[in-house]
């Protein structure tokens, strides 16, 4: 199955993380998954750089893969860098480090996912996603 890619970014409490959307090609997903990523800091294909700040350097690509699979397969995937925030607002930015402000990044990765997805499917097909809040 064909599938489309969109970039873009998650905008939270003073950061900029960038993230892309993977999408069936029909636009029909049948589910919309967000990919958290672990804990080193990686960009948003899942590969772990030093520029980045990582103790090393690994390109397993692994996101990328399994987006790409979940959206063969009629998923929605979006994944996004813990590498390569900007920061925006320092102040706010300070806050990224503590656990709740990752759960209002994985919340920002579930709205931008809905708003993708709905971009993709006015050009046809049912959004099976306009029902997550």
């Amino acid at each position: 199955m064909a599938i489309t890619e969109k970039r873009t970014a998650l905008v939270v409490n003073g950061t900029s993380a960038p993230a892309v959307v993977t999408l069936p090609e029909s636009g029909c997903a049948v589910w919309g998954i967000v990919i958290v990523p672990g804990s080193f800091l990686n960009d948003v294909d899942g590969n772990y750089l030093r520029e980045h700040g990582n103790p090393f350097s690994a390109r397993p690509h692994t996101y990328k893969d399994l987006a790409r699979q979940l959206a063969g397969e009629g998923c929605a995937a979006l994944r996004y860098a813990r590498g390569g925030v900007t920061t925006l607002d320092k102040d706010q930015a300070a806050a990224h480090r503590h656990f709740p402000d990752r759960t209002a990044v994985v919340a920002e990765a579930v709205r931008v996912l809905k708003r993708k997805s709905a971009e993709k499917l006015k050009r046809g097909g049912p959004n099976q996603l306009a029902d997550i809040k």
